[in-house]
């Protein structure tokens, strides 16, 4: 079939869907009010996937990690797999001559005891330096006060829960006792500079120290990871390739960790949301599938005469299927045309109101409810949609081609 014929049947398809229109509507409304739906919740998913991602990525995680090869056969406080000072240092020149990474800070991971004379409870810190705060941080981590300087050693950040839990507040000192790379149990008297908000359960455990302080505290110069900022997300992969190749090169038992691998909570999440978003489009499309099978069937039914007719005057099978085909694909395309105009707008509207979602075990803080807007993800959703709509154009136009032509000639 040519375009000018093909052209013509599609024209001719798409005026019977608005002679028919009183049937049509329903369907068009359900595809209208499905695809705003579907539209909102991938705005969701798009917002987790990419704003959620560069705030933990600038917030926590950067976009690469590096550990020592066995960090993750022990517990992460553990001091026996760590960086030592002169792979750090060897390290630090690779990652120097890197011009995709921005900025780059070594951690120590602890955990031990932090009390006074009110209660003493079980803390889990992390060392950093004093410069995170302004070259990776999106937003302070600090909820009130102020984050770890050199100009007070020894000033150290609590979780909020965790200072409820020792009755302290900003300026009061706590002693932090830790086990030593050497076996003892040391001890520090360090002073609260600052509350932390973890937005996970282990505030009621989680403290913030310098990285200069807890390494005299273990006695030892070591570190458990690098943390790596990158110029964009996008470099991951090659920055990634690099550093194994440079570290096979030197001899260093290191390992490079990418965001996904690191976050894996977050990852999951977004899987879960991803999950939801499949079942409600099939669940939704099945919808669909009926309503347009109930409205071409229900229009075929009033023009029985009138594809007996085509028939009769020598129009073939295959033409009139194809244009029994084109009504459902005119009645979805109406309808996500005024989905994809009304998904634009909600989320807009969504976005101009501030809502915010309930907040997750272990934190106060709500989480605010956003939605980015991706044509090529409503696109996808678009042509699923059409594809949804021949499905369910095939059934009633395979009914049309089977008919009588004597007993439609004589259908009233």
């Amino acid at each position: 079939m040519s375009a000018k014929p093909m052209y013509k049947l599609a024209k001719l398809s798409g005026l019977n869907v608005l002679r028919n229109k009183r049937r049509s509507i329903l369907t068009i409304i359900i595809i209208i009010v499905s695809f705003s739906v579907l539209s909102v919740f991938a705005g969701y998913i798009n917002s987790q996937r990419t704003s959620w991602r560069e705030i933990m990525i600038h917030n926590d995680y950067g976009h690469i990690q590096i550990f020592n090869k066995d960090y993750f056969e022990d517990d992460n406080t553990s001091l026996e797999h760590v960086i030592s000072q002169a792979e750090f240092e060897a390290v630090s020149d690779i990652l120097n001559n890197i011009k995709n990474i921005q900025y780059f800070t070594p951690r120590l991971n602890i955990s031990g005891l932090i009390g006074n004379e009110n209660s003493t409870k079980i803390f889990i810190g992390s060392a950093r330096s004093s410069t995170e705060e302004e070259k990776l941080f999106y937003f302070s981590p600090v909820k009130d006060g102020e984050y770890l300087t050199d100009e007070q050693p020894y000033g150290i950040l609590v979780g909020f829960k965790l200072s409820e839990r020792l009755k302290v507040n900003i300026g009061d000192q706590v002693m932090i006792m830790a086990n030593s790379s050497q076996g003892s149990i040391e001890a520090i008297q360090a002073r609260i500079i600052g509350l932390l908000r973890t937005y996970s359960p282990l505030d009621e455990m989680a403290v913030h120290l310098r990285l200069e302080d807890v390494q005299d505290l273990i006695l030892t110069k070591s570190y458990h990871n690098i943390v790596l900022l990158l110029d964009s997300y996008d470099s991951i992969t090659e920055i990634k390739e690099i550093l194994e190749l440079q570290f096979a090169r030197h001899k260093l038992p290191l390992v490079v960790k990418d965001f996904e691998q690191n976050a894996t909570f977050f990852v999951q999440v977004v899987e879960m949301y991803e999950s939801y978003f499949n079942i409600s489009l099939i669940v939704l499309s099945i919808l669909i599938i009926f309503s347009l099978i109930n409205t071409i069937f229900m229009s075929i039914t009033d023009r029985t005469k009138e594809f007996s007719t085509m028939k009769t005057i020598g129009i073939n099978n295959r033409t009139i299927f194809v244009s029994i085909i084109f009504e459902g694909i005119f009645i979805a395309l109406i309808g996500i045309v005024f989905g994809l105009i009304l998904a634009y707008f909600l989320q807009i509207g969504i976005n101009s109101f501030n809502l915010t979602l309930p907040p997750p075990p272990g934190s106060e803080e709500r989480i605010p409810f956003m939605t980015v807007f991706d044509l090529l993800i409503n696109l996808k959703i678009a042509g699923f949609f059409i594809f949804t709509a021949i499905l369910a154009s095939i059934f009633p136009a395979y009914s049309v081609i089977k008919m009588n032509i004597l007993k439609g000639l004589h259908n009233d």
